[in-house]
């Protein structure tokens, strides 16, 4: 199954942080998950590659793994002050849109069956749980082979148009061929 770009590199980032069946995740913030669905302007290349890699650094820099939904909850104070300061920055409509995006995402994940998130507070994420298809497709998604694999039956191997295109090929190194042997010759 290939996922929508969003769908994709969130399920990569779940994956990485959780990597195994029923257990529960960390905790992610908005400010987290943010580079993962707005595609930066001055990085040409985002690919795969730099979303596990930036994903494995996230995982590795957690501090908050310590947080509950209980407390996040109780802290509307912070919450509120943090917005705040979002808003002075000038940054909170690209924050509101990565807002946006996340919860998107995690509901086509979560009705897809691939993994369970719930919504702590206004600004924090709880990975749940990782269903089996998750994991797998999560795994899938970080292997460029499998990935590619992924897309091509998805999206090429019943397309009519390399039916053509195959046919016109043959014909044109035919004649290539036999151009070439007369020149040889």
């Amino acid at each position: 199954m290939w996922l929508q770009r969003d769908e994709r590199y969130l399920l990569i980032v779940y994956c990485i942080s959780t990597p195994e069946l029923n257990i529960e995740g960390p905790m992610f913030s908005v400010d987290d998950l943010q580079p993962f669905v707005i595609k930066p302007p001055c990085v040409p290349i985002w690919g795969t590659r730099n979303v596990v890699k930036l994903a494995r650094e996230l995982i590795k820099n957690k501090h908050n793994n310590d947080l509950t939904c209980d407390h996040i909850k109780k802290e509307t104070d912070a919450e509120n002050n943090y917005a705040t300061k979002q808003k002075t920055n000038n940054k909170y409509k690209v924050w509101f849109e990565a807002k946006c995006k996340i919860e998107a995402a995690n509901k086509m994940l979560k009705k897809r069956d691939l993994v369970e998130v719930s919504e702590c507070g206004n600004y924090y994420y709880k990975i749940n749980e990782m269903k089996l298809k998750g994991l797998d497709l999560g795994g899938k998604y970080m292997s460029f082979w499998f990935r590619s694999n992924l897309w091509y039956t998805e999206y090429i191997k019943h397309h009519w148009i390399w039916i053509f295109g195959s046919f016109f090929s043959g014909i044109f190194t035919t004649l290539l061929v036999q151009w070439l042997i007369k020149i040889i010759k």
